[in-house]
């Protein structure tokens, strides 16, 4: 994943961050990468579906009708971890993947959608959708990038649920994959010593961080070796 882009799509997640709420900006972002009509992002505890925010009364419409069939792009993505193309509403490999919800979207006038899965390992955080009233299937840059902002709302949501600040969020853009790897690891054995889940563990590895004005891969590394324990 190309560092350049990662921070320059992180950048633009940031932009505005004092008038707007983050749900508002990820879909906003979402929606001009990925040239899509309307975007959604949708929140989830496991496989259920637990909070819909951002995007329009239809996106809304559309990802609570997935939620109560349990059937669509959105929940498959977020179930399997990876992306999901619906390219046309009314075509017939479309509809013998998710016929229950091809039905209801085609009545709404939709006629693609495309779902990137907010996940790391088993930590599934729910998925950004773009929707459109035509058919629809993504080129590999729109393919590309909206995995790149998943990654990105990811760490975002993480920060936000840690009370991280702007300012400290801003630096920590740009990390490789080392980085990325280390935390995972140092946040596994968290998971492991205090007992919580995973989610709980990467949200208070952040929060000791900003608390003790460090980069987060810095109590990430002295974790691992062991120099340093969070309290429960």
């Amino acid at each position: 994943m190309p560092t350049d882009r990662r921070t320059e799509l992180a950048r633009a997640l940031y932009e505005d961050a004092g008038t707007r709420s983050l749900g508002e900006r990820i879909t906003s972002l979402a929606a001009h990468i990925l040239k899509a009509e309307q975007c959604s992002l949708v929140l989830s505890m496991g496989y259920d579906i637990t909070t819909i925010t951002g995007g329009t009364s239809l996106t809304s419409q559309m990802d609570e009708r997935q939620m109560v069939l349990g059937d669509g792009p959105t929940v498959s993505a977020i179930r399997q971890s990876t992306p999901m193309i619906l390219a046309d509403t009314n075509g017939y490999v479309e509809r013998e993947r998710w016929p229950l919800f091809c039905d209801e979207a085609s009545k709404a006038k939709v006629r693609a959608v495309l779902s990137f899965p907010i996940h790391t390992g088993a930590v599934r955080l729910g998925a950004i959708t773009a929707y459109w009233t035509a058919p629809h299937s993504p080129t590999p840059s729109e393919y590309f990038d909206g995995g790149i902002l998943a990654d990105v709302a990811l760490e975002a949501i993480l920060n936000d649920l840690a009370g991280v600040s702007l300012d400290t969020a801003l630096s920590e853009l740009g990390q490789d994959v080392q980085h990325h790897t280390i935390v995972q690891q140092a946040a596994g054995m968290v998971s492991e010593q205090l007992s919580v889940p995973i989610l709980e563990a990467m949200v208070r590895l952040r929060s000791a961080a900003f608390s003790t004005h460090r980069q987060l891969v810095e109590v990430a590394r002295a974790i691992i070796a062991r120099e340093e324990t969070l309290e429960k």
